[in-house]
């Protein structure tokens, strides 16, 4: 006879069995589209540089995957991507705490036009320019950026000035200031 409580606790609770309401398909955007459709074609070619008999071990849908989830962990953002949201956030949130009416609802404007812009992306005549182009915000919203950034480190909230300093040098890539304002954060 087996002890029913050790059995469950080594084993795990039973799982429960999927219904259709779990397999609800979500439509992806077609920025996932494209991206999907261009690691599969960095997989194409790097399966077709490597000798399919180097390792008998892997099948060649085990290398396969491996490949996708080398290249899905390159493009990770990482960290920067983290600062960027949580950067959004605090301006949505917290901006009219440290901008004028007419200046935090300009950002707003220039935030929401941002995304649109990101979002419109078409990954396959992507290069350094339009990406340029994508990331383009006026000045007095980057001067507003500027302005909860610098608030944010005087009131010692190091990890939001943080992220405010990440995401400013995002879009102003060429301004020496930002990028050495961040490294003072950092």
């Amino acid at each position: 006879m087996r002890d029913q409580l050790l059995f469950s606790m080594v084993q795990g609770p039973p799982l429960k069995s999927k219904t259709k309401s779990d397999f609800i398909y979500k439509e992806k955007n077609p920025f996932d589209v494209a991206l999907d459709a261009n690691i599969s074609n960095e997989v194409d070619r790097l399966m077709s540089e490597q000798d399919p008999h180097s390792n008998p071990l892997l099948s060649i849908a085990h290398m396969r995957k491996k490949f996708e989830m080398a290249i899905l962990e390159d493009l990770n953002c990482g960290e920067i991507g983290k600062h960027i949201i949580t950067a959004i956030a605090i301006l949505r949130n917290e901006g009219n705490h440290y901008l004028s009416d007419t200046d935090q609802e300009s950002l707003m404007l220039d935030i929401d036009e941002l995304r649109k812009q990101v979002a419109n992306l078409d990954l396959n005549e992507l290069d350094g320019e339009s990406l340029k182009t994508a990331l383009t915000i006026s000045d007095r919203s980057l001067a507003a950026i500027l302005q909860v950034s610098t608030a944010k480190f005087i009131e010692e909230r190091f990890l939001e000035s943080l992220s405010m300093f990440s995401f400013l040098s995002t879009l102003a890539s060429a301004e020496p200031d930002s990028w050495y304002r961040l490294g003072l954060v950092a």
